[in-house]
């Protein structure tokens, strides 16, 4: 019964927000993006936004960073300290399944099961304790995963069977309305209250891309210019082919949305529209050369920090580097494990991270192995963990900790050994003890 309610008021809440956005959806008339008149107090955003272009020539500062009110964090508990319990397989599908992450209440994860034989997938809600499954929405099958939206209990996505895709809102009982068209990009953000969305977006190639900031409560957007690096100045940074699709992920404070692609990598301040860059710094060795870019990045918990997996050069990621940044003091540390590097995880605790890497060639199937780091970034110090348990595709389809620090979930898929091509897909859970 609670989650019928919840699901209920969410359904409604999400009929007012189509009926706002489409009616602003009319007013813009071309979907180009004016000066709006903005009052959004939960995030202090300004009363006006500036119009698109910015000016001609305009240049984008390096973020600047303030320790002043730095708090002094307390030790973290020793790497030892973590217990990792036997793997347990809680969801078998007969296709891929990936882990978008865990909803707010830490008892529900927001999956994805590819449709077998078909390029689309099904989003849903999933209770790795008692089971529960329940769909949300249907999309085309896309790299970049769906977001929760608790305000409205709804699921975010990028959907399209041909380029460009669309942003789109989905419920448990109303799927798949269009919000945001012609998108730059797959890979979409959210606010963590689930009242903004960010999608990055181009009207027409005439047009750089454009980070567009959706108020889904007063159907407002704002659109905010981002960089355009020619392909003639790619040889710079190393690189011959791109540029890569934006990314982007929002701070757990909510007052800052990391952008980034394989030209730089940018913190948008959301209450005034400024962008701001951040020096991933260069690499010239024999692993790589060229300006370092985040194919990933992940805030910690309580937003003091930012982790993020770089690379060098052009895609695919051959050599990855694990950078982590001090948000508050601004200060960089890199970490070269000198071994592939596939996803990124916080500790509930901001103290400490769970990466998983790769660990060698199944003798038996022929795959890649996949295996796990546990990294302190204030120490220096990493310990492999789970080394008696072979994973397979572990780093592909997500990984997750709960906000209750008790629990890990990530793909585990098996792998038939004659053509080494997934014969079921599976969610395993770890559970997870700190002992201090």
């Amino acid at each position: 019964m609670p989650h019928r309610s919840r699901f209920s008021a969410g359904i409604a809440a999400l009929t007012t927000v189509i009926a706002l956005v489409a009616a602003f959806a009319l007013a813009s008339g071309n979907g180009s993006a004016p000066a709006l008149s903005v009052t959004t107090p939960a995030l202090g955003l300004p009363n006006t936004a500036p119009a698109y272009p910015p000016p001609t020539g305009s240049v984008i500062p390096p973020c600047a960073f303030s320790a002043a009110d730095r708090p002094n964090p307390p030790a973290p508990p020793p790497l030892a300290a973590y217990h990792f319990g036997e793997p347990r397989v809680v969801l078998r599908h007969d296709s891929a399944i990936g882990i978008a992450g865990w909803l707010p209440d830490s008892e529900r994860l927001l999956i994805t099961r590819l449709v077998p034989g078909r390029a689309r997938e099904t989003i849903d809600l999933f209770d790795p304790t008692t089971g529960e499954l329940r769909s949300v929405g249907e999309r085309a099958a896309l790299a970049a995963p769906p977001i929760w939206l608790p305000a409205t209990q709804a699921v975010a996505f990028a959907d399209g069977e041909r380029w460009p895709p669309e942003l789109r809102i989905s419920t448990e009982k109303a799927n798949g309305t269009t919000v945001l068209s012609a998108l730059a990009s797959p890979w979409i953000a959210a606010s963590p209250d689930g009242r903004y969305i960010l999608g990055i977006a181009q009207s027409d190639a005439a047009r750089p891309a454009q980070a567009i900031l959706l108020d889904l409560t007063q159907a407002l957007r704002r659109a905010i210019a981002l960089p355009e690096t020619p392909s003639s100045a790619l040889a710079a940074l190393g690189q011959q082919f791109g540029p890569e699709p934006y990314q982007a992920v929002w701070s757990p404070r909510g007052d800052q949305v990391a952008i980034f692609n394989d030209t730089g990598f940018y913190l948008l301040t959301v209450a005034t529209n400024q962008l701001c860059t951040v020096d991933l710094g260069r690499e010239e060795s024999e692993a790589g050369y060229g300006q370092r870019w985040a194919f990933q990045a992940q805030w910690s918990f309580d937003g003091h920090y930012l982790a993020i997996l770089a690379t060098v050069g052009d895609a695919p990621v051959t050599v990855s580097y694990l950078i982590v940044i001090d948000m508050m003091a601004g200060e960089q540390k890199k970490f070269d494990l000198h071994i592939p590097l596939y996803a990124i995880v916080w500790d509930p605790s901001s103290y400490t991270l769970l990466v998983v890497v790769e660990k060698g060639v199944d003798s038996d199937s022929g795959a890649l192995l996949h295996g796990f780091y546990l990294i302190d970034p204030l120490q220096g110090e990493a310990l492999s963990i789970l080394d008696n348990h072979k994973f397979i595709g572990a780093g592909h389809w997500g990984i997750t900790w709960s906000s209750r620090s008790s629990e890990v979930v990530f793909a585990c898929p098996l792998i038939n050994p004659a053509d080494q091509v997934m014969s079921e897909g599976r969610l395993c859970l770890v559970p997870v003890e700190v002992k201090q």
